[in-house]
């Protein structure tokens, strides 16, 4: 969806220099990406694509920075004790645990605080730091936040503590008068350091004090934190933040610290040959589902443990807080699209701004996020109740600064902070529509002084049959890809869809089998493409190419971005004739009609979740071109139906109405239970998706929570929720708490089977059928 209203631009050719064709061995889709990076030489490139190599910037540039460093020298030579406050989201958990971690090993006595969301919001709230500072604390560091805590700094020096503060957010009118402010930020825009997050300001701090007690390998040992927080908050990939990043996914690989270990282990995901994207999309969102939800204090500990049955509990729970994330984010998320299709004009204006009072404020910013792919221009959500305060995250896009968008029109908040991509609001309720005006007009300016355009840029086209994982290995030295550095994205032409299968625990992603006219196929992973319709006939597709790892098996990996319906040459022909439908819903005993009925034996019989009773048939997967199409088993939903007569292109459809009596969930769990038990019995564990859903009579998404559901009961297990076919073992370790969230969504589905199916029995025909 991210590119859905997007103009797609072909690639321009590119002079690819002889010495750097040839230090790239002859790959020239390895130097055409180069070079649009700007990278031409031999020696650009292996700075690029080598972090031993790539000389980093020197920390001391950044302002104050010195003083920092001297100030935590003296803490720790004095034996002062530390307080750490971070911030509740990725990046402020990670620089949290960095420094907890980092000050530690140096021998420091260090206590540490991470705001509650639901009591204290972002920053440092009065009652919350006089309280930490009580516990003895004589040098106050900041991570991730502290930019404008002006009041707080002047609490804490009434006290007689110094403040350093680490932050990247964008800076206020004038600076707090903190002992060091320590900020990219006030750096040139070219500047290698400048777009570290709060992780990496944290992590140079940290770094560099130990240099002067030796013990900088210890610091760096923290580099997959400092890849995480990077990545989880989208800093921009270029100089030394690519650099930290390149070095921190090597200790993923290489040393994997238990805490992550276990978040792999709870989410059955590989955590082999881990990427840019595991941190994305496994780590990440269970992480910040707990500094929305919850309380992330506890987490600084478990990134830090080195006790893997502790780091196994904790993971364990942190499933279960994501689940209820998810839940509360397909809530925000709905609400948001109805307010859109009740009200079509939102979309005529630059920025989306909806509010709703009782919208969970945790997950405002998943869901603006999750709008600003869709509809490719800033968001902002706002928890709104009726008289009170309005808090709300605000996201955006490429070549709008959001933060500098809200501080033009501050006057109508109480208060904001955040960098270019996002930030956090709060305003008087009565002032929304004042400033849903206002901002609007800000954002229209900004667009036309920044010529933003809705553009996908495209790398090169393939052909289909010459994608391979050679190809993919090739791709994956430009890593890691994100913001400044994304991965090049090709395109093939001519394309249909032969399958598609939901991901993911809750099913928000799909995987989704491609094939092109000579009927080569490739799987594509559609990330969060659950529940967005797909293409019908032939398209092109954009994509990325990325090999991937499981059980020390490489893969090829096709990531779906963007899908253009095939413009097809209209001819004129005389109007068809329709098809024939002969109803026969009313039948008492169809299979016994079947049985007598010459009009079976040329015609293609729809049957599914009959068993073994006859007469015989195929199920959707299985339909080829006939004449006469059968539709025996009552089916699970419109798309099933239309698919169906779609693909035996037949004249004429008879329909019937056999009704399986699974569209319940005691009795579809049971036929589920007992069509993997045969699978375990009989086929090694193997079973498909779809093979399960034609056997059950179900809707594919359907199944799959069906598996779920028993997987959280305990009674099996898989090797992983991406494998087609599944492999299924007997057995597993019981979840009830995500058990009854899965059963909650299990249910509504069968509502939904149910519902369509009574339709299909009282519908005229000629609304089934058109």
């Amino acid at each position: 969806m991210k590119y859905l209203h997007a103009a797609w631009v072909e690639p321009s050719p590119v002079d690819i220099p002889p010495d750097l064709y040839s230090f790239l061995g002859g790959s020239q889709l390895l130097a055409e990406a180069l070079i649009r990076r700007g990278i031409n030489s031999p020696d650009s490139a292996r700075r690029f694509l080598d972090p031993s190599v790539y000389t980093p910037a020197n920390s001391f540039d950044l302002p104050d920075f010195d003083l920092g460093v001297e100030r935590v020298l003296k803490a720790l030579r004095t034996g002062e004790k530390i307080g750490i406050w971070g911030d509740f989201d990725v990046d402020g958990q990670t620089a949290t645990a960095v420094l907890v971690g980092s000050l530690r090993s140096m021998g420091a006595d260090v206590i540490h605080r991470v705001p509650v969301r639901a009591l204290e919001s972002h920053g440092i709230q009065p009652e919350p730091l006089k309280s930490f500072l009580q516990q003895g604390i004589q040098l106050l560091i900041t991570c991730d936040t502290g930019i404008t805590a002006h009041d707080a700094i002047k609490y804490a020096q009434s006290q007689g503590v110094d403040m350093i503060i680490t932050d990247h957010h964008s800076l206020p009118d004038q600076l707090p008068p903190a002992f060091a402010v320590i900020n990219p930020q006030r750096l040139s825009e070219i500047h290698p350091i400048r777009n570290l997050s709060g992780v990496g300001v944290a992590y140079l701090l940290c770094l560099e004090t130990a240099r002067k007690f030796s013990l900088s390998r210890d610091v760096e040992k923290m580099l997959d934190l400092v890849a995480l927080g990077l990545v989880a908050d989208l800093a921009i990939l270029q100089g030394d933040t690519r650099y930290l990043v390149q070095r921190g996914l090597d200790i993923f690989t290489n040393s994997l610290r238990p805490s992550f270990q276990a978040i792999f282990e709870q989410a059955e995901i590989s955590s082999q040959r881990i990427t840019e994207e595991q941190l994305s999309f496994v780590i990440a969102p269970r992480l910040n589902a707990v500094g929305r939800l919850d309380d992330a204090n506890p987490l600084i500990d478990f990134l830090l443990t080195e006790d893997k049955t502790r780091a196994i509990v904790v993971a364990s729970q942190l499933e279960g807080i994501n689940a209820q994330r998810k839940f509360l984010s397909d809530q925000v998320f709905a609400g948001a699209q109805a307010q859109i299709e009740a009200n079509l004009s939102l979309l005529d204006h630059s920025i989306l701004i909806l509010s709703h009072p009782q919208w969970s404020a945790g997950v405002l910013g998943i869901v603006a996020s999750r709008l600003v792919e869709m509809f490719q221009r800033p968001v902002i959500l706002l928890n709104s109740p009726p008289g009170q305060t309005a808090r709300g995250s605000a996201r955006s896009i490429e070549g709008i600064n959001i933060t500098a968008a809200i501080s033009e029109n501050k006057s109508l908040l109480l208060g904001f902070g955040g960098h270019p991509m996002a930030a956090g609001l709060s305003l008087p309720e009565k002032n929304i529509p004042a400033f849903q005006r206002a901002i609007n007009r800000t954002v229209e300016r900004l667009q036309q002084e920044s010529h933003i355009t809705h553009e996908l840029h495209l790398d090169a086209r393939l052909p289909w049959e010459k994608i391979d994982l050679d190809l993919a290995e090739q791709l994956i030295s430009l890593a890691p890809f994100g913001p400044g550095n994304p991965a090049p994205v090709f395109y093939s032409t001519n394309l249909s869809i032969v399958s598609s299968a939901s991901l993911g625990k809750t099913g928000e992603h799909l995987l989704i089998t491609v094939e092109d006219e000579n009927g080569i196929s490739h799987r594509v992973v559609y990330w969060q493409g659950g529940g967005i319709p797909l293409p019908n006939d032939l398209f092109d597709l954009a994509y990325t190419v990325r090999s991937s790892s499981y059980r020390g098996q490489v893969d090829l990996q096709l990531d779906w971005v963007a899908a253009r319906q095939v413009e097809v040459e209209t001819i004129q022909v005389t109007q068809p004739s329709p098809i024939m439908v002969e109803d026969l819903r009313r039948l008492p005993d169809p299979i016994a009609w079947l049985d007598k009925s010459s009009d079976a034996v040329n015609a293609v019989i729809w049957r599914e979740g009959i068993g073994k009773r006859t007469p015989p048939g195929v199920d959707r997967y299985h339909l080829k071109p006939a004449q006469t199409l059968i539709i025996l088993s009552i089916p699970p939903g419109p798309e099933e139906l239309a698919s169906a007569v779609a693909a035996c292109q037949a004249e004429r459809v008879i329909l019937l109405a056999f009704q399986s009596g699974q569209d319940h969930i005691q009795p579809f769990l049971e036929t589920l239970t007992g069509l993997i038990h045969h699978a375990i019995q009989k086929h090694n564990g193997k079973a498909t998706i779809q093979e399960l859903a034609a056997a059950t009579a179900q809707r594919e998404i359907v199944v799959w929570y069906g598996v779920q559901w028993l997987i959280t009961a305990g009674y099996i297990r898989i090797n992983s929720l991406q494998d087609n076919p599944l492999i299924i073992y007997e057995g597993g370790v019981p979840d009830h708490k995500q058990k009854l969230l899965i059963e909650t969504n299990l249910n509504r589905l069968l509502a939904e089977v149910r519902s369509y199916r009574e339709y299909y029995l009282r519908a005229p025909a000629r609304q089934l059928i058109p």
